[in-house]
């Protein structure tokens, strides 16, 4: 015989691996884009000993997250914000261990719903203590893509900089001359 190779009465009885049984848990509710979610996961079995190793959460059949189990053979996996909004086919897949056999839950629906949209600021007017800042009608200068609306400033307020408005970056700049305590600043597009 080889010294490399080894029959089993030679190595030993080996014993088979325990079967197993995966569950999961995901929220009843809808949860919401964007935010993280846990799924709790439980393995058993009828073996005298609890699983070992990890677990796997599978959204529509690809993988978003990986734990490991407990002494207990349970985990809890945060499955990432990116879930898109709909129904949501979960399953927890036990990958196994030398001494327990994989296992795979039944299917579950998480039901994501779409995150509600980011509120846009107001077009009317901030008061602050260096005085009053109100936005004109915007007017459109023919001939061009530019179009362009004046902000009125009372008292020792100052307007320059740049600002978002609806997602457009805007340049602020003196458009006419200054009179008084009175001020206009005009916003150009860039």
């Amino acid at each position: 015989m080889d010294n490399n190779t080894f029959t089993p009465a030679e190595c030993g009885t080996t014993t088979p691996a325990t079967a197993t049984t995966t569950t999961e848990s995901v929220p009843s509710g809808p949860v919401t884009a964007g935010t993280t979610t846990t799924v709790t996961i439980s393995v058993s079995t009828t073996g005298p000993t609890a699983p070992t190793g990890t677990v796997t959460v599978l959204d529509n059949g690809v993988p978003v997250g990986t734990a490991p189990l407990d002494s207990t053979g349970h985990a809890s996996v945060g499955v990432p914000a990116g879930l898109k909004p709909g129904p949501r086919s979960i399953v927890a897949r036990y990958n196994g261990s030398l001494t327990h056999t994989p296992s795979t839950s039944a299917a579950s629906t998480l039901t994501v719903r779409a995150a509600a949209p980011t509120p846009r600021p107001s077009a009317s007017h901030a008061t602050t203590a260096a005085g009053t800042v109100t936005p004109t009608p915007a007017t459109t200068v023919h001939g061009s893509r530019t179009s362009s609306s004046a902000l009125a400033a009372t008292g020792p307020a100052r307007l320059n900089g740049l600002i978002t408005l609806g997602g457009a970056l805007l340049a602020i700049g003196i458009a006419s001359a200054l009179s008084g305590r009175r001020r206009r600043h005009a916003l150009h597009r860039r």
